[in-house]
């Protein structure tokens, strides 16, 4: 049953990410028309005019880089965990930790807490 919750949370994060990617792809698909400006007038956005504009946003929006991600700490993490075990996942917290290659939380590599933490809230969410 525990591996089927780290097998949801692993779909769920590559599934936002393809998302992402083909919000991309569809945006440098598309022609650049050359057109004269005219005043604009207040209209009703279409729904595909609302989808541009938030794939714009997305476009704009710089990657942060290693260094701006805000430090995850230990205790962060092992709070996530324990409200995650004393909810009913026990088992799946204990294999999210194994799947690090050690038995105990506290062997983790302080690179991996933000993945961690974010795999963590995933767990026990129905999708």
């Amino acid at each position: 049953m525990e591996n089927k919750d780290l097998i949801a949370t692993a779909l769920r994060m590559i599934g936002k990410n393809i998302i992402l990617i083909a919000d991309c792809i569809c945006k440098e698909d598309e022609p650049e028309a050359v057109t004269e400006e005219k005043p604009k007038r207040k209209t009703r956005k279409t729904a595909k005019a609302k989808m541009e504009e938030v794939a714009d946003v997305h476009e704009a929006e710089p990657v942060p880089e290693e260094a701006e991600k805000p430090k995850v700490t230990f205790e962060q993490v092992r709070a996530a965990l324990a409200k995650k075990s004393q909810m009913g996942y026990t088992s799946a917290v204990k294999n999210l930790v194994e799947n690090y290659g050690v038995e105990r939380l506290s062997d983790i590599k302080p690179e991996n807490y933000a993945e961690i933490l974010e795999q963590a809230e995933m767990i026990g969410i129905d999708g």
